[in-house]
């Protein structure tokens, strides 16, 4: 089932949207699904910290980020204005360079609070999903 392969999830912060890798992404790069998170819109948080777009956010600090839920887990104690570490891959150069990258990001939850949104079935009738975020 490929569907069930498609990020139904994804975090936003500072203008940064993220999500879990996706099928057809995880297969260009030949990595796990539970890699880490796929910064699909670079803002102000991991761009400070040089992270381009398709870049693949592996860990927040020294926590693992595979999931949404791990992600907003390892942001959540993170207070406006500080800075913390990352690594990430970039998936744009990853055929050739495969180096793990660290930096420093800076955190900014004036632009946009940490947001969760999700995607969920709207009933056993096989309707459309429907989407909700929850602030965190």
């Amino acid at each position: 089932d490929l569907h069930a392969l498609i990020p139904r999830s994804f975090v936003e912060l500072g203008l940064d949207l993220l999500h879990s890798i996706g099928y057809h992404a995880a297969r260009r790069a030949h990595l796990p699904l539970d890699s880490g998170m796929y910064l699909a819109r670079t803002g102000f948080v991991f761009e400070s910290a040089g992270c381009g777009r398709a870049s693949l956010v592996c860990t927040v600090g020294k926590t693992k980020t595979p999931t949404a839920d791990d992600l907003c887990e390892a942001l959540a104690h993170i207070q406006d204005r500080q800075y913390f570490p990352i690594s990430w891959y970039e998936l744009s150069d990853f055929r050739r360079d495969r180096n793990v990258r660290t930096g420093y990001a800076k955190m900014a939850r004036a632009w946009s609070p940490l947001r969760l949104w999700a995607c969920s079935a709207s009933g056993s009738s096989g309707g459309p999903e429907r989407g909700g975020g929850r602030g965190l």
